[in-house]
């Protein structure tokens, strides 16, 4: 665009709304050219658009030129400008200025791909350091090189870590090949270059988790494969966990796996520990989480194969699919994993492992997420009785659409069960029911979440339901009930009455 003073320089200038608005301002017996006359100087171009074509010409491929010449000659000139449209104007390029120089990376000159990254620069910053470190493994080296030099982001690439760089490691838990430890990274992750320093700028001090895969060293293709799952959804922050690297653990040579650390741990510790104050809201978020990066993995043309409530971690108020040590693609077969009441039936029967499996997976996730109860917990289960049909029962106090759904997910033909991308559809409308103004829906989760609030309501307003159930089939049995044996069943209703006004579900009459 130029930027000229003068409406021939510029055609396009006076259909701007600015100009318009500068315009209607004057009045119709005053005429621009009453202003004072401009005062134009030998030392300063006659226009803006002069200026700023020198400045920025000039300073392309100097950042600091561009940042400070550039910005102060447009401000030098806003300070003449006497119209209140070309105030606006000249604003409006200071701030683009501003914006592109902050855009450019410092060294080529270039747009960054991301914020803070420059692709070429950076690839050239890794391969640089490749000597200076290796994992002793000529195949896992290359791994992690071709992940570094052609990272789009931060979140884009993994580096080895000397297992001397962690401190304070302590253990949290083991299962099956895997032991878990958390430890404190002392260097941290990689933010940017740091041409300052001529080295990567670091977070520092960063809290992860070090997952030692047992057997790793013999089984390095089987490894590398689960870290290009990984490296597959690396750029799903927020939904899937992150992986930082790889390590070796001292004395086993063990590879280590480096993700992000969970403070709330996996998501059945979180329930158990906070599900009294865990809201129906919270709840259906949580959930949409889980599909959403479920629907990532299924978009990938992955299966996860071992989704549960062990394997979903909780971080603040994020949650992420973690564990990606049995993801395959869909139809590539494998072995038979996974956690008994999660698993699908047509799993148990031999079947492949699919995205419907996934969400059979998802629906018992729901159960456990309604109840705070492992499902089947009342009973030994066997893969027959899962086969065969049995399923966990029905959660008290919960809203029929959520029933329906969790359902559907488990139901034993697998192409009757919904996709990922259609529960995150449902949830999505569930959670926002009453901006969507879905009343039914909106009403049924409240009174949910009543209920949850006041348990002892909950179950008295069950004690006076059952009664008058009884009371109803009673009198159908018996079509000639005397007056006096009507007078119990008027008492229930009262007090089902004044249930309902309590949880506000209906309003008082008087």
């Amino acid at each position: 665009m130029n930027l000229g003073f003068n409406g021939s320089m510029i055609p396009e200038y006076k259909n701007t709304k600015y100009y318009q608005h500068s315009r209607a301002r004057i009045p119709s017996s005053q005429s621009q050219s009453s202003y004072p006359p401009r005062q134009t100087s030998t030392n300063h171009p006659r226009s803006v658009s002069e200026r700023y074509s020198r400045s920025t010409t000039s300073s392309l491929h100097d950042n600091s030129s561009l940042k400070n010449e550039s910005i102060k000659s447009f401000s030098y000139y806003h300070k003449k400008i006497r119209s209140w449209d070309e105030r606006e104007v000249i604003n409006d390029e200071i701030l683009q200025l501003q914006k592109h120089s902050s855009e450019l990376c410092p060294e080529c000159r270039k747009l960054f791909n991301e914020k803070k990254w420059c692709r070429p620069c950076n690839a050239e910053h890794f391969r640089r350091q490749i000597p200076k470190w290796t994992s002793w493994s000529p195949d896992l080296d290359n791994f992690i090189t071709k992940t570094q030099v052609t990272a789009n982001n931060v979140h884009s690439f993994f580096e080895w870590i000397p297992f001397m760089n962690f401190d304070n490691i302590k253990y949290l838990a083991k299962g099956g090949c895997n032991v878990v430890y958390k430890a404190i990274w002392k260097q941290g992750p990689i933010i940017c270059w740091d041409t300052n320093i001529n080295n990567w700028k670091r977070l520092g001090n960063y809290e992860v988790v070090l997952k030692v895969i047992k057997g790793s060293q013999k089984n390095l293709n089987e490894f590398i494969n689960m870290l290009i799952v990984h490296h597959k959804f690396h750029t799903i922050v927020g939904h899937i966990l992150r992986c930082f690297g790889i390590s070796r653990w001292e004395g086993s040579g063990d590879f280590i796996v480096v993700t992000s650390y969970a403070n709330y741990g996996n998501l059945r510790q979180y329930i158990y520990q906070n599900f009294e104050n865990f809201s129906w809201i919270e709840r259906l978020i949580t959930l949409k989480d889980i599909a959403i990066g479920l629907e990532i993995i299924h978009n990938s043309g992955y299966v996860h194969r071992d989704l549960h409530i062990g394997n979903i971690l909780r971080h603040k108020n994020k949650t992420m699919i973690s564990d990606f040590g049995l993801t395959w693609r869909q139809g590539s077969g494998g072995k038979l994993y996974g956690v008994l009441p999660y698993m699908a039936p047509e799993i148990l029967s031999g079947g492949q492992y699919s995205f419907a499996s996934d969400i059979y997976s998802f629906g018992i996730i729901m159960y456990e997420i309604a109840s705070g109860k492992i499902p089947f917990y009342h009973e030994d289960i066997n893969p027959n009785n899962i086969i065969q049909g049995s399923r966990p029962g029905r959660p008290h106090s919960t809203p029929v659409v959520y029933i329906q759904l969790m359902e559907s997910c488990w139901d034993s033909d697998p192409r009757k069960r919904p996709t990922a991308n259609y529960l995150i559809s449902m949830l999505d409308d569930w959670i926002h029911s009453k901006r969507k103004h879905l009343v039914i829906i909106y009403n049924s989760f409240q009174h949910a979440e009543n209920e949850r609030k006041n348990p002892e309501l909950t179950k008295i307003d069950q004690i006076s339901i059952n009664q008058t159930n009884q009371s109803i089939s009673n009198s159908q049995l018996n079509s000639n009930i005397s007056p006096t044996a009507a007078t119990p069943r008027k008492k229930q209703k009262s007090i089902l009455i004044r249930i309902l006004v309590k949880l506000k579900i209906i309003k008082s009459k008087s």
